[in-house]
């Protein structure tokens, strides 16, 4: 590092700072990893599992491997590994939404751990902060109690960072033999969570210009392009199909930059910009140095999680959810911490108490209302089919899938024999929920309405509606 960095690092740390630092990397570090993973473990089932998560519960649950396999082929950009660790999970502890989910509270708890890891590594300030930082922002906080890949995905690519620094430090085969196992297994638990690491890594070869270096990271990531080759193959068509049946594709427009922005961590506005403002200064104290300067990198890492996510998304026409650019969060919250420790030493306190503190409150803010939020609740929403039957039969809207249907027999079984099969019941009941296609409930309805049916109640459960008709 750049002796004139280290020099202002160790004249604008305070004494009591030295302490806080020493404290949040050794034992410290332990106890908020370990009370984190409690407060996951107590949050575990407050929220009932949501569509996807159900989606999800159905190809791991009750399934061969093969069948596994079969569904995330038709699953865009889906990978495996992920689905065989919850199939695994709920094999040993029995299917339910705490065993589905515990990966993903495991995996959030040990992204912590190398988060702090990872900031100790790069040299980096605010680690008290930092730790708070990522314990309530709303992106971490959601998708470690969600039954998805996607933070099991975040810990083996920050795992990979840690691999490359010390590949860095080292230019050993050893470690570069190890970050190929940390991208292989990333890539295979969910594609996108390479494009950060990726240009981590294209950062810091290019600033310690080693061929050494160079080699074997090259080398390191070619395995792993190999590796994930076969999957590609298999899995492309599949993947093609499925995105042929979503509804909307990719624009390049403002929207698109509206949402990347606002939901950045997760938590619209009143968080994107204290953290926009923040993880910019931040970029500006690591951009402004020597290129040796380890923080730099940090920046490539969210422009190419961004980049090469939207460029994906545009290749195969696919819708852009925030989730995609969710793996630049780790080095966007180091950024932060970053530029809050930077402003603070130099005096701008009361900006940074301000900044910091409307980040906490939105943070804060959302997640009790994602955690007190139950509208979608589908075993209420099956329950509300039988017991509304009442001698008729259940139609699903035009559009709705037979994966639907399907999430409706697990909470009710019988609900697959009240299924409508001819147009002859004197009596109907329809599901229209948020994920229904309005002009498939809307044809239903009319077709109901042409066969001599009249709509005779809609009772509200949740995020659904439930419309009767009966024949007059």
């Amino acid at each position: 590092m750049d002796s004139s960095i280290a020099v202002e690092r160790s004249e604008g740390r305070s004494r009591h700072g030295r302490l806080l630092a020493k404290v949040a990397t050794s034992g410290g570090a332990l106890v908020c990893v370990g009370a984190y993973l409690v407060l996951l473990l107590l949050l575990i089932s407050t929220k009932p599992l949501w569509l996807d998560e159900l989606i999800q519960l159905q190809a791991t649950s009750g399934t061969s491997f093969r069948q596994l396999l079969q569904h995330v082929i038709q699953n865009a950009g889906g990978a495996p590994l992920g689905y065989v660790v919850q199939h695994w999970f709920l094999s040993v502890l029995g299917t339910n939404s705490a065993s589905a989910r515990l990966p993903s509270v495991l995996a959030g708890a040990g992204s912590l751990g190398i988060f702090l890891l990872m900031h100790r590594r790069l040299a980096l300030r605010g680690c008290i902060l930092a730790t708070g930082l990522w314990i309530i922002c709303p992106m971490t906080f959601r998708y470690s109690l969600e039954g998805r890949p996607y933070m099991q995905a975040m810990l083996l690519a920050m795992l990979a960072v840690l691999a490359q620094v010390r590949l860095r430090e080292t230019c050993k085969a050893s470690w570069a033999i190890l970050l190929a196992a940390c991208l292989i297994a990333t890539v295979y638990s969910q594609p996108y969570a390479v494009f950060g690491i990726l240009g981590f890594a294209a950062c810091d070869t290019w600033q310690h210009r080693d061929l050494k270096y160079l080699t074997l990271t090259c080398g390191a990531y070619a395995l792993a392009g190999v590796a994930f080759l076969p999957w590609l193959l298999t899995a492309q068509a599949g993947w093609v199909g499925s995105i042929s049946h979503t509804h909307g594709g990719f624009q390049w427009n403002l929207p698109l930059a509206a949402v990347l922005f606002r939901e950045c961590v997760g938590d619209g506005y009143f968080a994107a910009v204290p953290t926009a403002l923040l993880g910019v200064y931040g970029a500006h104290v690591c951009i402004r140095r020597t290129r040796h300067d380890p923080r730099t990198p940090l920046v490539a890492a969210i422009v190419s999680s961004i980049v090469f996510a939207l460029l994906a998304d545009a290749r195969f026409n696919y819708f852009f959810a925030i989730r995609q650019v969710f793996y630049m969060v780790p080095f966007l919250l180091l950024l932060v911490a970053e530029g809050a420790a930077t402003l603070w030493e130099r005096r701008h306190r009361s900006l940074t108490i301000v900044l910091v503190m409307a980040f906490a409150v939105a943070s804060v803010t959302k997640n009790y209302h994602h955690l007190a939020d139950h509208n979608e609740d589908w075993d209420r929403l099956s329950g509300a089919l039988i017991k509304g039957v009442d001698g008729g039969c259940i139609l699903l809207p035009g559009g709705e899938s037979e994966v639907i249907a399907a999430i409706y027999g697990s909470f009710r079984p019988e609900i697959s024999g009240r299924l409508c099969t001819s147009w002859l019941a004197a009596r109907v009941i329809m599901p229209v929920h948020s994920y229904t296609d309005p002009a498939g409930a809307l044809l239903t309805a009319d077709e109901l309405s042409a066969r001599g049916m009249v709509r005779v109640s809609a009772e509200r459960i949740g995020f659904a509606r439930v419309e009767t008709f009966e024949r007059h």
